[in-house]
């Protein structure tokens, strides 16, 4: 299981991770009790077996006190089987806000009808995803991220969803075909704005 949560006292920002999974991508069953925010946002998360249920994104007994950001995913499959996407399984207690996703159709259940914010979600477009993760028919996904500047891509256009989406985009930190140097940590603000200085801190090396 590539991601499971599962401490309250911690705030958790699971962003733009590229997930394969077998059986569940990214679980979690706490998050911060204070009301602040855990966040997953811009990850491509796909399954790759058909030989049970699989489980895109699973919230599970989340705790009173916690909100949890699900925004801007994108949720496929390769496989058969019973696929779910974003799925409200039992226990949970937590604020779950779950908007500016998009899930392939064919699931059984692309989104459980009780999150907030539920329909602001696509269920009903193309959505195929390179080997790297990266998109290659998701028309709906190409900037269908949430349209707030804060969540704009690198170059400054609208917000892509998933992994390669965004300010905090996978190939910042792997840009393994662009001749690039590889960014080993990096220290800046989330959101890009123009006109306005923006100070990062990284540490690099060339390949």
């Amino acid at each position: 299981m590539p991601f499971s949560v599962n401490s309250r006292g911690q705030v958790y920002h699971i962003r733009n991770n590229f997930v394969r999974h077998g059986y569940v991508g990214i679980r979690i069953f706490g998050g911060n009790t204070s009301s602040v925010q855990n966040t997953i946002w811009n990850n491509t998360v796909v399954a790759y077996t058909g030989q049970f249920s699989n489980y895109g994104i699973l919230p599970a007994n989340t705790p009173a006190g916690a909100i949890w950001e699900i925004m801007n995913n994108v949720v496929t499959f390769t496989g058969g089987g019973d696929q779910r996407g974003i799925y409200k399984d039992s226990g949970n207690q937590a604020q779950i806000n779950v908007y500016f996703n998009h899930i392939v159709p064919g699931m059984s259940t692309a989104v459980s009808p009780d999150f907030t914010f539920v329909s602001n979600n696509t269920t009903d477009q193309p959505l195929t995803v390179n080997a790297d993760g990266s998109l290659l028919n998701a028309p709906g996904a190409i900037n269908g991220a949430n349209p707030s500047a804060v969540f704009s891509d690198i170059d400054l256009s609208a917000g892509d969803a998933g992994a390669y989406g965004g300010s905090y985009t996978l190939t910042n930190y792997f840009p393994l075909h662009t001749g690039a140097a590889r960014v080993a940590h990096v220290v800046y603000p989330f959101n890009v704005r123009q006109g306005s200085t923006l100070r990062v801190r990284a540490t690099s090396f060339d390949r």
